[in-house]
């Protein structure tokens, strides 16, 4: 965050000034020449209109609700104005586009949609698409909980069953001195979902298959240490179930949702951040392999 960005969501949140900290700058130069060039746009400088072309919907108060929400999330996502009014004209289209289509046809417009990225993009798309999709709920559970800026991030991925990243390990350091160590793999015998915490004198072990979590603590350190056991309370509840539910809530009740846009992009970034590791230490090993010929080759 900027300065600047980080002075907007205090006043969002009404923070009194005694209680703000501002958060260190750990842009780059080039973060900082982009930040220049192209500023976050203030909500009331989209240009959003409503209504088909040459028709203009009246501002209802539900609509008005609507265009607020709107206008303050591309702001609050760090978009600049042309951005911010690109993604408006997209959408746009979109909707005009789809608004009449049958199911089938949806599926079919999405299809075709698809293939003009992959045709923009080239065969790198589904490898970009499945690299981020890996591990991506896991990196955005690891910002929720770390809450500091990442300073590191080295990672690798390897082909196993197709010619596509299967699995992939990040290594991430945070400023506060936490490391994450996350590995997501499609080569597995069966499906596992946990997260670890390792801290002085403690053990904490999440399990999202079983929902349940433990707390193993050292309650006598020594030679001959004594552990105690704590099972952590889980509400037996459906993940997908309580998605639905909180994004439900949100909307009736305006309250802010737990996950929301900005931890999305952020979580989004590192897994970028993750991708391009992955594609760099792609580059450092690949004319290692190709300078050792296997003894058929010979």
């Amino acid at each position: 965050l900027s300065p600047e960005q980080a002075a907007k969501i205090f006043d969002d949140l009404g923070t009194p000034p005694d209680q703000r900290v501002t958060p260190a700058d750990t842009r780059s130069d080039e973060q900082r020449l982009i930040d220049e060039q192209f500023p976050v746009a203030k909500p009331e400088e989209f240009s959003i209109r409503y209504g088909l072309p040459g028709q203009e919907l009246p501002m209802t108060p539900a609509l008005k609700q609507f265009d607020q929400s709107a206008r303050t999330w591309m702001s609050t996502a760090g978009l600049p104005r042309d951005v911010g009014n690109s993604l408006v004209s997209a959408i746009s289209k979109v909707a005009q586009q789809t608004q009449r289509m049958s199911a089938d046809q949806l599926e079919s417009y999405g299809y075709a949609e698809f293939e003009k990225l992959q045709k923009a993009h080239g065969a790198a798309l589904e490898e970009r698409l499945h690299s981020a999709a890996l591990m991506i709920h896991d990196l955005d559970i690891l910002l929720a909980l770390v809450k500091e800026p990442v300073t590191e991030v080295k990672a690798v991925g390897i082909p196993v069953l197709t010619d596509k990243v299967d699995i992939a390990h990040a290594r991430i350091e945070f400023s506060g001195g936490a490391v994450a160590n996350v590995t997501a793999s499609r080569v597995s015998t069966e499906r596992v979902r946990k997260m670890r915490f390792f801290q002085h004198h403690e053990y904490i072990s999440l399990d999202y298959a079983r929902r349940d979590a433990l707390r193993v603590g050292v309650k006598k350190p020594g030679p001959q240490p004594e552990f105690g056991f704590e099972k952590l309370a889980a509400p037996a509840v459906e993940p997908l179930r309580a998605e639905l539910e909180a994004f439900a809530a949100a909307v009736r009740t305006r309250v802010a949702p737990k996950t929301d846009g900005v931890a999305g992009r952020a979580a989004l970034e590192l897994a970028c951040r993750v991708m391009q590791s992955i594609r760099e230490h792609d580059e450092r090993v690949q004319p290692v392999a190709k300078s050792y010929p296997d003894k058929a080759s010979q």
